[in-house]
């Protein structure tokens, strides 16, 4: 809605709201991570990798929808 909104201006304001949900968010699974690493003794390792496997699956499925498209 801003993006429309402001489309044209030279140097389009981001509202204040957007800055305090991106931290909210990583704050949110920094807090997650936390927890599962105290109280459920998860390796802190375990669950970075398991974190990074989850970004490396989504980049995989992209290129393989990239080169196998659906017609």
């Amino acid at each position: 809605m801003a993006a429309t909104a402001q489309a044209g201006i030279e140097k389009p304001r981001v509202p204040v709201g957007t800055y305090f949900l991106m931290v909210f968010r990583y704050g949110l699974i920094a807090l997650t991570v936390y927890v599962i690493f105290e109280y459920l003794k998860v390796p802190l390792l375990s669950m970075i990798v398991g974190l990074c496997a989850l970004g490396a699956a989504t980049i995989v499925a992209s290129v393989y929808e990239i080169l196998h498209p659906v017609d």
